[in-house]
């Protein structure tokens, strides 16, 4: 009884946000806007910019992304979030910038070579098959296209709080930079900072095109 409660609880607040609860956080996620902050540092947004983000919550890096990308498309499996980032982002969706579904990272409803960059936030940690999940981004990328995403760090703090609380999967700079290269990324670079781990890479381009290494999901 208390683990069903409790996985409810994850559910409701992080995993498959849901409810007034799940609602309330995500139309204004404080804790996360250095993150968001940290990925368009680094993706230098433009015009030009075609860009998906998988796991997009309340819409709110969506938001922050489309004031200078020209299109986005975005996915949540969560139908309360779906909702909320379509509220959000209204008038981006009136003006044909935007679409926003309901699906999981591991199954993306995107054709190959899609976008010119892909991003998640705060949601990596929850995935169950990390590389299947990462070969579907490498996947609607186009060639050469970019991935940025930050996840919780594999710390002793974070081990002892969040990852306690939540049941995260962390992994340390090595482990994912491994991970990264299995889903078949390269120029991949990632770092840990104080309160998060970033992860950038790039599709490679022609020749170089790398294949997945994941045996249970093919694109």
């Amino acid at each position: 009884m208390l683990a069903e409660l409790r996985n409810t609880w994850i559910d409701t607040t992080a995993r498959r946000p849901s409810g007034k609860m799940g609602r309330r956080f995500y139309a204004h996620p404080t804790s996360h806007l250095p993150g968001f902050y940290l990925l368009l540092k680094h993706l230098a947004l433009t015009p030009e910019d075609y860009l998906a983000e998988v796991g997009c919550g309340g819409g709110v890096l969506l938001g922050m992304a489309l004031k200078a990308a020209g299109r986005a498309c975005a996915v949540d499996h969560s139908a309360d979030m779906v909702a909320l980032a379509r509220e959000h982002n209204a008038a981006s969706i009136e003006a044909g910038r935007l679409d926003i579904r309901q699906s999981s990272g591991e199954h993306l409803p995107w054709e190959d070579d899609t976008f010119t960059c892909v991003v998640n936030a705060h949601m990596f940690f929850f995935v169950e098959d990390p590389v299947a999940f990462l070969c579907e981004s490498r996947r609607v990328l186009q060639p050469g296209g970019r991935l940025a995403m930050v996840t919780a760090p594999d710390t002793l703090f974070a081990r002892l709080t969040w990852g306690l609380l939540y049941g995260l999967s962390l992994y340390d700079d090595s482990r994912m930079t491994n991970l990264l290269r299995d889903a078949g990324f390269t120029d991949v670079r990632v770092k840990t900072r104080p309160g998060h781990q970033l992860c950038l890479a790039h599709k490679p381009r022609g020749r170089e095109e790398a294949h997945c290494r994941d045996t249970t999901r093919r694109a």
